[in-house]
């Protein structure tokens, strides 16, 4: 996953490559059964991984939410500025009492360079 756009210049039209900057590039998970009433479940860890390192300006949020109606909640912002140049992080994320689960991800590059997200891992 990478937030690059890919689109015909309307001044030379040639095909040019845009990058998209302030995490407006996503995508969502469609809602995903992981509990139970009586056995809800946890995470407590957010494991995410790039397939090259992060640069200056890159950074990619992760969100989630327990339902497919409600607000985004922020789990974690994995970014150039807080992390440097890395590749790959493990960190604490927890999200607790879960029944159902539906996450997003914005990606942000710069300069039309992206971040290439390779996974993101949510761990109990």
């Amino acid at each position: 996953l990478e937030s690059l756009l890919y689109s015909t210049s309307t001044e030379s039209g040639t095909p040019t490559y845009y990058t998209y900057a302030n995490y407006e590039a996503y995508i969502i998970t469609g809602l995903i059964t992981i509990g139970q009433l009586y056995s809800k479940k946890t995470f407590r860890e957010l494991q995410v991984s790039f397939s090259r390192a992060l640069t200056t300006s890159q950074g990619v949020k992760v969100y989630y939410r327990y339902d497919d109606n409600s607000a985004w909640t922020l789990l974690k912002t994995i970014d150039y500025t807080t992390l440097g140049s890395i590749k790959d992080v493990k960190t604490e994320a927890p999200i607790s009492d879960i029944i159902d689960l539906q996450i997003k991800i914005e990606l942000s590059g710069v300069n039309l360079t992206s971040p290439l997200l390779k996974y993101v891992r949510l761990i109990p």
